[in-house]
C-alpha cells in the first residue's frame, strides 16, 4: 500500500509499505494492504512503517522497519492508501 506521514510543515514519510501500526485510542492498529477504508484517531505514541525492500545481490527480500514517534494524529485509510496527518 502506499503510505504518507505528513506533519504541519513536512512530509515525515512517502513510500510503499506492507504493514503499518499505529497508537490509537483502543490500542495499537496494524493495517495492511487493501484493508477496509477506516478512519483512526491516534494518539502519543510510534507509528511503525514496515517495507519489504529487495536485497541487492542476496536475491532475497529483507524487511525494513522504520518508527516515527508522535503527539497525536489522524490516519485515513482508502483506495489501498493511507494518510496519517500527525503532531
Amino acid at each position: 500500500m502506499k503510505a504518507f506521514v505528513l506533519d504541519a510543515h513536512d512530509v515525515l514519510y512517502d513510500g510503499v509499505v506492507s504493514a503499518v501500526t499505529v497508537p490509537g485510542l483502543g490500542g495499537e492498529k496494524t493495517l495492511m494492504d487493501y484493508h477496509e477504508p477506516l478512519f483512526l484517531v491516534l494518539t502519543q505514541g510510534t507509528i511503525f512503517l514496515q517495507s519489504t525492500a529487495r536485497r541487492v545481490g542476496a536475491g532475497g527480500r529483507a524487511t525494513e522497519s522504520r518508527g516515527i514517534r508522535i503527539q497525536r494524529g489522524l490516519a485515513r485509510m482508502r483506495h489501498n492508501e493511507l494518510t496519517i496527518l500527525v503532531e
